[in-house]
């Protein structure tokens, strides 16, 4: 009996090669096309890879920074010493003065008055004073004569009693007169000072800082500073505060560098000159107060500035530095090591090899470095400071299944 007919119909080996042909073509399209998709949607990013900086001979400055103002050194208030009107204001502000020169006037006119009445009421003492000096000149010159009498006797000794009696009462008087005119000569001082006191003049020498906006309004003692007189504004002071976690770095004589807000990018130069014992504590914080003196040449600096302060507590010529981030990588599955103590270095394309090293002075970026025995680090070298992935461009997905 003959066998079923097979389903499966045999292919010539010209058909089978055609047929081989088309699928591979297929898959081959399919391949294609799937990586068209792959690429239209995949993020764009490559494997990862080091970042690397360079062992770099520099010069590191470690300093503490503060805030602070400027200010002059010393401030010599002037005031009214007298109640009166302002008369005339005879100064500028930035004028240079000499001690004594003149201010400002006061009215002086009830100060005129009370300097006359008491001139004229020590030329009334005096006269008396003289008056009375004669009168007694006179009882003397009767006294002698009447003495001169009663050895003769020509006078009684009642007579000369008497007349040594005029003599001891005049005596009285002209001392009397004479207080009179200590007196008065005082009151007619004192009404020649309060008239001097009118003029305000410059206690010291200097320069103007504040003057009144204008004349014409009352003023004594106890209306505050009319005038304020400073040493000089070639030379200012800076009051800052120093965290109190810095200030065992800060000494007198340091150097230091500052930035106000009207000259940005320009640094002036200052030297610590004093630091405070008490402290300006606050809720949380505990600042130092520390003076700085700064020398204004150019006259650039205005009191009240706000300064940004670097105090120079260190420096390093010539070191060998590193970036401060090259301290702080750890690659993955590192051994561990004691916080900046190690530096990770290239050693191939893809590989980087540990460096011990010491770690010394720090200005925030760079800092200073010196390899530990048994390990080398020169200039130029490559060391890792973090990873990095090369740049690739973004794509959102581009493909598009139908519509329009």
């Amino acid at each position: 009996m003959d066998a079923a007919p097979s389903a499966r119909l045999d292919l010539p080996p010209l058909a089978k090669r055609r047929r081989s042909r088309r699928v591979a073509v297929v898959v081959v399209l399919l391949a294609a096309a799937g990586g068209g998709v792959f690429w239209a949607t995949r993020p764009g990013v490559l494997p990862a890879t080091f970042r690397w900086v360079k062992v770099e001979r520099r010069d590191v400055l470690q300093v503490v920074e503060a805030s602070g103002r400027v200010d002059v050194q010393n401030r010599y208030p002037v005031s009214a010493p007298v109640e009166s009107y302002l008369q005339r204001i005879a100064v500028q502000e930035r004028d240079h003065v000499k001690r004594g020169d003149l201010l400002a006037s006061l009215d002086d006119r009830q100060a005129a008055i009370q300097q006359n009445t008491s001139n004229a009421a020590v030329r009334a003492a005096h006269a008396k004073v003289q008056q009375v000096l004669a009168q007694l000149s006179e009882a003397r010159r009767v006294l002698s004569t009447k003495e001169s009498n009663l050895q003769e006797g020509l006078a009684s000794r009642a007579e000369v009693e008497a007349a040594r009696a005029t003599v001891t009462q005049l005596v009285a008087a002209h001392a009397a007169a004479r207080a009179e005119e200590q007196a008065a000569a005082a009151v007619a001082e004192g009404a020649t000072l309060g008239r001097a006191l009118t003029e305000i003049r410059a206690p010291v020498d200097g320069v103007v800082l504040s003057v009144p906006e204008s004349a014409g309004i009352a003023v004594g003692p106890q209306s505050g500073p009319l005038f304020v007189i400073v040493d000089s504004l070639d030379e200012m002071q800076i009051e800052a505060s120093v965290d109190e976690a810095d200030i065992g770095q800060v000494k007198l004589g340091q150097p230091a560098t500052f930035e106000v807000r009207s000259f940005p990018g320009r640094r002036f130069r200052a030297v610590v000159e004093r630091i405070h014992l008490e402290p300006a504590r606050g809720e949380r914080l505990v600042n130092y107060p520390v003076r700085l003196r700064a020398e204004n040449p150019d006259g650039l600096l205005m009191p009240g500035m706000t300064a940004s302060v670097s105090i120079e507590v260190g420096r390093q010529t010539n070191a060998l530095a590193v970036r401060e981030a090259a301290l702080r990588f750890v690659p993955e599955g590192a051994p561990p090591a004691p916080a900046r103590s190690v530096l990770w270095r290239r050693a191939s394309r893809t590989k980087i090899e540990p460096i011990s090293v010491e770690a010394g002075l720090s200005d925030g970026t760079y800092t200073e470095v010196s390899p530990v025995e048994g390990f080398d680090l020169d200039v130029d070298q490559e060391i890792a400071v973090g990873l990095a992935r090369a740049k690739g461009i973004k794509r959102r997905p581009s493909l598009k299944l139908g519509g329009r």
